[in-house]
């Protein structure tokens, strides 16, 4: 069958202010064998982050 990864570590925010987003992975290991259970359940977690506002 399917085997993933744990998470990855959460990406550094892609924005410093005014809202972001960072993001972590699992990552297939072991694709399944034709006719196999497929790889179910998100391979990606988005989140917001730096949602302050940027003061000028």
């Amino acid at each position: 069958g399917c085997v993933v990864s744990g998470w990855s570590s959460w990406t550094d925010c892609s924005a410093t202010c005014g809202g972001g987003v960072s993001l972590r992975r699992k990552t297939v290991l072991q694709e399944p064998e034709p006719g196999g259970l497929s790889c179910f359940g998100p391979l990606e977690q988005h989140t917001a982050c730096n949602t302050n506002s940027c003061l000028p």
